[in-house]
């Protein structure tokens, strides 16, 4: 009898908490002193809603009868779920339709906890728990903590220095204050007095721009997470839907003590333009496509009342669209383009305007005409930081460990490995690499099946070396050659292929983009190289082969629908195109190239790798006698500063590739010697216009020692 008044209390206080938030959700320009007050009601019952709730039950899960596991016993009835329920219905909630909404919500959290992966063998093909090893994700703005004078700011700063409580290096985004910055307007005031006024700035949480933006565009570089956050947060609200609170539940800026409660509905984009190509673009067919999805994927037998309350009631449905940039830029035969899907997003949202919408899209596919038809809040993913990169390392091993993949004492060597690797201060593209997700997700896999190598071409040899082999192991029973049709066929094969293509992309695209590998430009590739070694069937074993790509997309990303295909971060792109630069091309194109920016990581990867070849010798003494040459291939003499520039380009090789492993390798010790004579002579040559800081640096390099 005590339960079922408590109950009843419960289903007050949550009609009069759906009440308050749908008033605050339909008066956006409330005055101050009204919001402040309905906020605080609010806050006050939720408050009293959750003491209630503990008080009452310490749930498990629920039977699909509905009988809920209670201390001291079970009771009947409509228990874990009901909170959302209400609030969905807007009445007492009957079993039919509690037990409708908890199976969905089960069947969602458990498809959404487990974090799918390429690359590890064993126990962990399986996956691992995605809320075990996820990591807060921030924004590129900036969200204000606090401002004042040094004695205000003391909580966060020691002396002008940040605390490490507080430094990005170390704490999560919610916490780490990312800039401070002067109150420019506030200085003549307080010059005077001896300090000056300022303000700490930390990034806006990915979450916080879910929350307090209706609708939202999330756009991120390939890699940066913006899937894997779209299921988080599903996970998230379906574990808050089934009064599963706890830490792992916890979304940092989201008040109501953490328990704010909406249904998410999640689809991927490519999806609904196939429905939209087939039905037209109405508002009508994405409805069709979100409860097609609810039917298929989750087995719900009737999804239209549960979505149709949930879209009439203000922010209580939270609809996931995912991968705009996967829907093709012009119409197919079986999609919809790009422009007509996302208008069938914006009209059904405008249609349904008390649902929250969330929409992500690469940041390159996201262009101004997009932009301006829907013209939605933008929150960009910001690259990770020292302490998100921490956070992620400390939780990605021990789930090795639990998945018997890894012991306890590998986890604790290769957790400081890869840290101490990371954060080196002389290995800077390591660290941006981890600034992506994807990579060091990636680092994290290599370091798992042995040491992170410190040559940089050796690791991304390690990582590539890695997502290929993926595709050597069977999937469905069947391996990569065995789809081709030819047991001779494999990945390092495949290799040769995907370094040329590479080269051709990284040639053809534009700053610091990744290149893009046709479709038709694969298949071409790929059945030319099986026809060239008599495979049967070239053309249609080339089909097979991308097909088996798809499956095993940890190296090679499908775009556009399938139209086109990417590596999956420039760095893998870049190092293939040097492989094929030093190794095919040769060095007459390098030395074409080599006044290119976009060609100096490339060169710099083949020499790593020209280096480890058994033939590679002559290439990297031909490439460095032609730098250090003061005449051209023609017999022409080089003008004096390109001949500098060449000079320190040969130092700075050397150096990559320290010196004294460099030199045992080619045999030619006068190389070292003339490259210090001639920037003796640059040094001397006050005419030229080469920086003294480039002319010390190449200088350093020709030294025995690279430069600390």
């Amino acid at each position: 009898m005590q339960n079922d008044a408590i109950h009843q209390q419960m289903l007050s206080l949550e009609h009069d908490i759906a009440a308050i938030e749908t008033y605050l959700g339909e008066n956006a320009a409330l005055p101050a002193v009204i919001r402040q007050s309905s906020e605080a009601s609010l806050a006050a019952k939720q408050a009293e809603l959750h003491a209630l709730n503990q008080q009452r039950t310490t749930f498990a899960d629920a039977s699909p009868s509905g009988t809920a596991h209670v201390s001291g016993g079970t009771v009947s009835g409509g228990v874990v779920g009901t909170n959302l329920g209400t609030i969905i219905y807007g009445t007492d909630l009957n079993e039919p339709r509690r037990e409708q909404m908890v199976r969905y919500l089960q069947r969602l959290a458990n498809k959404k906890e487990i974090l799918q992966l390429h690359g590890l063998a064993g126990n962990v093909d399986k996956g691992l728990s995605l809320p075990d090893v996820y990591v807060m994700l921030a924004t590129d703005q900036r969200v204000e903590v606090a401002r004042g004078d040094a004695e205000t700011l003391a909580k966060f700063l020691d002396d002008e220095t940040l605390k490490a409580s507080y430094n990005p290096d170390q704490a999560l985004p919610h916490q780490a204050i990312i800039e401070i910055l002067p109150l420019v307007h506030d200085l003549p005031s307080r010059m005077a007095d001896g300090f000056t006024q300022r303000m700490l700035l930390r990034s806006e949480l990915v979450a916080e721009a879910v929350l307090h933006n209706q609708h939202v565009v999330l756009c991120g570089a390939p890699g940066s997470g913006k899937s894997t956050f779209l299921h988080y947060l599903a996970w998230v609200l379906a574990q808050r839907g089934r009064d599963q609170i706890d830490a792992h539940t916890f979304l940092h800026g989201w008040n109501d003590n953490g328990h704010r409660r909406m249904l998410p509905v999640m689809i991927a984009l490519r999806t609904l333009a196939g429905a939209i190509q087939r039905d037209g673009p109405s508002a009508a067919t994405v409805s069709a496509a979100l409860r097609h999805e609810l039917t298929t994927s989750y087995d719900l037998r009737q999804p239209d009342e549960l979505l149709d309350h949930a879209l009439s009631r203000h922010g209580k449905a939270l609809l996931l669209f995912d991968g705009l940039d996967e829907v093709p830029l012009e119409a197919t035969a079986t999609s919809a383009d790009r422009a007509t899907t996302m208008q069938a997003v914006r009209d059904f949202a405008q249609l349904h305007s008390g649902a929250r919408v969330v929409l992500t899209c690469r940041v390159r596919a996201w262009t101004a005409d997009l932009a301006k038809e829907l013209p939605w809040h933008v929150a960009t993913i910001a690259p990770l930081t020292g302490g998100q990169m921490r956070h992620f390392v400390q939780a990605w091993y021990p789930q090795l460990v639990a998945k018997g993949a890894i012991t306890v004492e590998q986890a604790e060597r290769y957790r400081r490995s890869l840290l101490e690797a990371v954060f080196d201060p002389t290995r800077p593209r390591l660290r941006e690499m981890a600034e992506n997700p994807l990579m060091l997700t990636m680092m994290a896999q290599v370091m798992a099946g042995g040491e992170l190598p410190r040559d940089r071409p050796a690791l991304y040899e390690r990582i590539l070396s890695q997502l290929l082999e993926q595709w050597d192991l069977k999937r469905n029973g069947q391996s990569l050659a065995q789809v081709i049709g030819d047991e001779r066929i494999g990945s390092d094969q495949i290799r040769r292929v995907l370094d040329r293509l590479s080269y051709e992309a990284h040639r053809a695209a534009e700053s610091k983009e990744r290149g893009r590998i046709t479709t038709r430009d694969l298949r071409a590739a790929l059945s030319e190289y099986f026809a060239s070694v008599k495979v049967a069937g070239a053309w249609e074993a080339a089909g097979r082969c991308i097909a088996y790509f798809d499956q095993r997309s940890g190296l090679l990303q499908p775009e556009d629908n399938g139209a086109v295909y990417a590596f999956a971060h420039l760095t893998l792109q870049e190092h293939c195109a040097g492989r094929h630069l030093l190794l095919v091309e040769g060095v007459e194109q390098v030395m074409a190239l080599r006044d290119n920016d976009r060609w100096r990581e490339p060169i710099f990867l083949g020499f790593g790798v020209v280096m480890q070849e058994a033939l590679g010798a002559p290439v990297m003494k031909d490439l460095l006698t032609d730098l250090i040459h003061r005449c051209d291939d023609r017999g022409a003499p080089k003008p004096l500063a390109r001949w500098y520039r060449d000079l320190v380009l040969a130092a700075e090789l050397g150096a990559d590739r320290n010196w004294a492993m460099l030199l045992e390798k080619i045999k030619a010790p006068r190389i070292q010697q003339d490259i210090r004579a001639g920037l003796v002579a640059l040094l001397e040559d006050r005419e030229n216009n080469l920086q003294a800081e480039q002319v010390l640096l190449g200088a350093a390099q020709a030294g025995d020692h690279p430069p600390l």
